[in-house]
């Protein structure tokens, strides 16, 4: 019975990212559909249900556009940047998530003894780290707006917290590394 609690915690977790970072990526990848269609130079007209569509990327982005609105709701409501912070901290959770369960399964971990509460916490803020690292880097490097592409930052997010404890030490060495050449 001591294990409901820490089973039931995980799985908790577990919905609420799966169902935040699917809502989350999927609408990243639809404004990249709608950009899509404001640079797209077909212009042959498609019908759709009775609706005339300036060509077929239009008519696909506002159909996964209704899909995303039935599944997620909320997607729509938000700002687009949000979704990308939402994107990334859910990842991020999920590879925490992936963490305690190899422990788990691998190592034999009892379900109780494994960190279930502050590891996804810290999985989701790797994830906003990892955003904060994807637009910063670039940055220093390029001028102009640079799109931070959706399953590059998932899978990132998703890895980063799956292995956040060398995620944040290799981090600090880096950073640590950088600030020491500041001060020579």
């Amino acid at each position: 019975m001591k294990n409901a609690i820490p089973v039931a915690v995980i799985v908790g977790w577990l919905a609420i990212a799966l169902y935040f970072g699917s809502g989350g990526i999927t609408r990243m990848e639809n404004n990249n559909l709608i950009r899509k269609t404001i640079d797209e130079k077909d212009t042959a007209k498609v019908e759709y249900n009775g609706i005339l569509f300036k060509n077929r990327v239009s008519m696909q982005s506002i159909i996964e556009g209704e899909k995303t609105q039935k599944l997620f709701p909320w997607a729509e409501n938000v700002p687009s940047y949000l979704s990308y912070i939402i994107t990334a901290c859910s990842f991020g959770m999920i590879g925490a998530l992936i963490a305690i369960i190899l422990q788990i399964a691998t190592k034999k971990t009892r379900i109780e003894d494994t960190p279930y509460w502050s590891l996804p916490v810290l999985g989701a803020l790797t994830g906003l780290v990892v955003l904060g690292l994807s637009l910063l880097i670039p940055n220093l490097f390029f001028s102009g707006e640079l799109d931070v592409k959706p399953a590059a930052l998932m899978f990132i997010c998703l890895f980063s917290g799956i292995y956040s404890d060398k995620f944040y030490e290799n981090l600090y060495l880096i950073f640590s590394g950088l600030l020491n050449k500041k001060k020579e």
